[in-house]
């Protein structure tokens, strides 16, 4: 087709489709970018008072007639279409909610918003982002919701909500437990239910999971992430409510525990003595006040 053609021309006859979708120089003075989705840009920033960024965005965005190549940086990448595929916004001024209309960019596979200013619920139109692979929402220190329809990105193999105030309900829970692909999660929330949904263990691909913050006691669904390799519970800065851990009988691939701040766990399941693979035993601030004898058996733990 004339995008394999053209770019044939700079890369000399190569046939590696993946490589050519990357290119974005096809043709002498570049492509302009599809006018809705500039349009739908700019809607979407300025919703978020982009006025106020910093000026790396604000002078960089002036001319909304340039070409994909000289949009393309840091912030956004597109595909040979025109079409946004990874945004990454860490701009500080920004303040307000995310707009329904983030959910128009239907080709973008990576979503990272490091805005201290965010607030109020994520729109349900992010659900209809069914190509995202990595949604990252950091440093708000406002109230974001999450909002359930993070459900339907069947593709999402990456989720951190680290906003000092954000709000997780049970039908958010419920709806990351059918999120299979999830190999990482992070959440650092302001409250959670007060237990981790049975549905969490459908999440046989997780390799790496992080929670802090209020609100939640049992994890014990977690005995089934079988995959699961790095356990991390609570921050040295902020304490949680969790009160009780899974059995760790099937978590045989972990390698790293971390319980940190949980002043209010009293015992670590024996089963602890399953995990023949842990190498990392880090424990701070808990209420325990004996380890289980199982632990001795575990000779791969090089760092405690």
């Amino acid at each position: 087709d004339d995008v394999r053609r053209q770019t044939n021309i700079f890369i000399q006859g190569t046939e590696d489709k993946d490589l050519l979708a990357s290119y974005s120089i096809i043709q002498e003075g570049g492509r302009v970018i599809p006018e809705d989705e500039r349009i739908t840009l700019m809607k979407v920033a300025n919703q978020m008072d982009f006025s106020t960024w910093e000026t790396g965005y604000t002078n960089y965005w002036g001319d909304m007639e340039k070409s994909i190549e000289a949009w393309s940086n840091k912030y956004l990448t597109f595909n040979a279409d025109g079409k946004i595929t990874y945004i990454q916004w860490s701009a500080n001024n920004a303040k307000g909610v995310v707009p329904k209309e983030m959910g128009d960019f239907v080709y973008m596979e990576k979503l990272i918003l490091n805005m201290k200013g965010l607030t109020g619920k994520l729109p349900s139109q992010l659900g209809n982002l069914k190509r995202l692979k990595h949604l990252e929402i950091n440093n708000s220190t406002m109230a974001v919701e999450v909002c359930p329809e993070i459900g339907n990105l069947s593709e999402l193999t990456y989720l951190k909500i680290a906003a000092a105030n954000s709000i997780v309900t049970e039908e958010v829970f419920e709806a990351i437990g059918y999120l299979e692909n999830l190999e990482e999660i992070s959440l650092d929330a302001a409250h959670y239910p007060a237990a981790i949904p049975e549905s969490w263990g459908n999440l046989k691909k997780l390799k790496k999971l992080t929670i802090t913050g209020l609100g939640i006691t049992d994890i014990s669904a977690i005995a089934r992430m079988t995959s699961l390799k790095t356990l991390s519970l609570g921050n040295i800065l902020r304490a949680s409510d969790i009160t009780i851990l899974p059995e760790f009988t099937r978590l045989e691939e972990l390698e790293s525990l971390t319980i940190n701040n949980l002043g209010q766990l009293t015992e670590i399941p024996a089963s602890i003595g399953s995990c023949i693979n842990l190498k990392t035993f880090s424990l701070q601030r808990s209420g325990l006040i004996s380890l289980p004898e199982e632990m001795s058996g575990l000779k791969n733990v090089t760092s405690v």
